[in-house]
């Protein structure tokens, strides 16, 4: 393409084909030529007065300096990226650079200095930004406090910014009956995080539940399942191929499956969806049962954080660093069906369910794990009938038959005849009513078949 425009010789498309190659360089973590075709770019772009596609150019370049450790670099292409910004009277964006050139300042030891920048940069978009680049700043902002240990401060951004992008833009989009946006994953993780470290348990909670993806969390589909159920049911069929080392059939049922149910979710689509409100601590603990309980995990920053919801009372658990939690978590997984698990469930068991202190108390519990846990044996491990739910809002929907309607409906097509089977259809036959087993589990009959209710409370695959 660069060999065709160059004969052209069309100086935009040119700067442009540098530009883009430039991109996927980095993406290659090719991050010498990524340089290389900026710098061109930015040379053709410069000449020709293209002040807007200029501080692209300057911006993805300064994010390379800044993973290379040059950090100086990435603060000058920042800080011309903004002057440019200024120059065409483009204010939102001039606030986005100059608050990324102070937190190159930070990483270049320039505290006093990149903070200053930051809080201009804040300022600005409360004068002349939008609420969403207003929330993105704090966002960020609330990142770098925790970083550099204050805990307050960052709580009290990711507050406001929680209430500038959830709570309104959510509002906004419930009158214009739409679909929420995302919430934005640090702003949660960085919230829920500093909670946990105030001791804030509710707050913890709020945070933790409004960073749960928005296709799990804040919708139902009529007639469908939510796109994350089906997602999670999918990655659920290929780690049971891999659990049992049968790493073929995992990619060829994942295949088959995505297929067959790629065009079921294009026609989910045309469903009517509906906004939801998250699910308060109120409505959780009215749906408690006595001796249950609610534990909510979450992978924020770096750490695993809990908030155990009872029904009289809430407490937060930091479980320290996820990356032994995720490690102890995979090596579980990958446990053979004939091995002894006993002392991997030990394992598990201390680093994940001892801290929680559940109590004796506690006959039967749901958890809402993230994705990365949600394969777990959560039952084994809490000792204990236990369910999972995607989040707080979709266990709160879910056991309220005016909101789901009722029924469950079972699939289950196996793949070879055999004590699987066996044990595949009793489950598919205990849990779905109704249930549709072998030659009956196809495709067209599931269409038909969830056209025969207004809405399911869950939809079971084997």
């Amino acid at each position: 393409a660069l060999a065709i425009r160059e004969q052209i010789g069309d100086p935009s498309a040119i700067a442009s084909t540098y530009h883009n190659l430039g991109t996927e360089h980095a993406k290659a973590s090719r991050l010498v030529e990524a340089l290389e075709a900026w710098k061109k770019a930015l040379e053709l772009r410069s000449g020709q007065g293209d002040w807007f596609r200029t501080t692209e150019t300057l911006s993805q370049m300064a994010e390379v300096f800044a993973e290379q450790g040059r950090h100086q670099q990435a603060i000058e292409k920042h800080q011309r990226a903004f002057a440019l910004h200024m120059r065409m009277r483009g204010t939102n964006m001039a606030a986005w650079s100059l608050f990324r050139a102070g937190k190159a300042k930070l990483l270049a030891g320039q505290g006093e200095d990149g903070l200053a920048d930051i809080q201009r940069a804040e300022d600005m978009a409360r004068r002349w930004g939008s609420r969403v680049l207003l929330a993105r700043v704090l966002e960020a902002k609330a990142a770098v406090l925790l970083e550099n240990g204050d805990v307050e401060g960052a709580f009290v951004a990711a507050e406001e910014g929680l209430r500038d992008f959830h709570t309104e833009l959510r509002a906004w989009a419930a009158r214009q009956g739409t679909s929420p946006l995302n919430p934005m994953p640090s702003l949660a993780a960085t919230g829920a995080l500093a909670a946990a470290r105030l001791g804030n348990a509710e707050r913890a909670y709020d945070f933790l539940e409004m960073g749960r993806p928005d296709d799990v969390t804040m919708e139902i589909r009529e007639g469908m399942p939510e796109r994350g159920v089906v997602s999670d049911t999918l990655l659920g069929v290929g780690r049971l191929q891999v659990h049992l080392r049968r790493r073929e059939e995992a990619i060829e049922a994942l295949e088959e499956a995505a297929e067959e149910l790629a065009h079921l979710w294009k026609e989910g689509r045309k469903h009517r969806t509906r906004a939801i409100a998250p699910a308060t601590l109120d409505a959780v603990r009215a749906r408690l049962s006595d001796r249950q309980a609610f534990v909510m995990i979450g992978l924020v920053h770096a750490r695993c954080v809990a908030v155990v919801v009872g029904t009289e009372a809430i407490r937060v658990v930091d479980l320290g660093e996820a990356a032994p939690i995720l490690e102890a978590s995979d090596a579980l997984v990958e446990v053979g069906p004939a091995s002894d698990v006993t002392g991997a469930l030990d394992t598990r068991r201390t680093l994940l369910v001892e801290p929680l202190e559940l109590g004796e108390a506690v006959q039967t519990v749901v958890v809402s794990p993230p994705v990365p846990l949600a394969s777990l044996p959560m039952g084994a491990l809490l000792g204990r009938p236990t369910a999972l739910a995607p989040s707080a809002t979709a266990f709160c929907a879910t056991s309220d038959p005016e909101e789901t309607g009722a029924g469950v409906l079972a699939f289950g097509r196996p793949r070879r005849d055999g004590a699987e089977a066996v044990v595949a259809e009793r489950e598919v036959r205990r849990i779905g009513d109704p249930v549709r087993w072998g030659g009956d589990a196809t495709v067209p009959l599931l269409q038909d078949e969830l056209k025969t209710r207004a809405r399911w409370k869950a939809l079971h695959f084997v």
